[in-house]
């Protein structure tokens, strides 16, 4: 055993790395945080229920449904994250101003320097010119819808679909 031999060659050296081990060990149980490369807790921490309702885009550029099948890994991730993260970013100003108010008296709500101004004209110019670029073609109409899917009876079902505005 590595320990074992480890013990045998410097008692210092096995003292350390088992108060390594046990130093990360409790922050990544307590905590929950990633706190080392060999022990991550955090990742895998919780299970992922099978109720839980499923959020997924359908995208909608001239006239014919985007297949994401015929893009590649990366590209996917850019058309369907960005539309997660712009959808997350509308409550992230108020999660940023409550983190800095404690550390920050003279903490100004106006600051262009902590707070995303990106609105829904700008993600939309952006987003259209990210299809274009990826597809290589331009692009007349664009509409996306985001679309709520359950599992019922050993398949999923889509209960919602609502089309994000500010694609018009």
């Amino acid at each position: 055993m590595l320990l074992r031999q480890l013990y045998r060659y410097n008692k210092w050296l096995f003292i350390f790395t088992i108060t390594w081990l046990c130093a990360f060990v409790f922050l990544n149980v307590k905590w929950g945080m990633v706190a080392s490369p060999i022990y991550q807790y955090g990742m895998f921490s919780e299970p992922l229920s099978i109720q839980t309702p499923r959020t997924a885009y359908r995208i909608h550029i001239n006239d014919s449904i985007l297949n994401p099948l015929s893009l590649s890994f990366a590209e996917r991730d850019v058309l369907y994250v960005s539309l997660d993260k712009y959808i997350a970013s509308a409550h992230q100003n108020e999660k940023v101003a409550n983190a800095l108010r404690p550390f920050l008296p003279a903490f100004n709500d106006d600051d262009p320097r902590f707070f995303n101004s990106i609105n829904d004209a700008s993600f939309n110019n952006w987003y259209r010119n990210k299809i274009e670029n990826i597809l290589g073609k331009s692009i007349h109409t664009l509409e996306v819808f985001q679309e709520q899917w359950n599992w019922q009876n050993n398949a999923l079902k889509l209960h919602s679909s609502n089309k994000l505005a500010y694609f018009d």
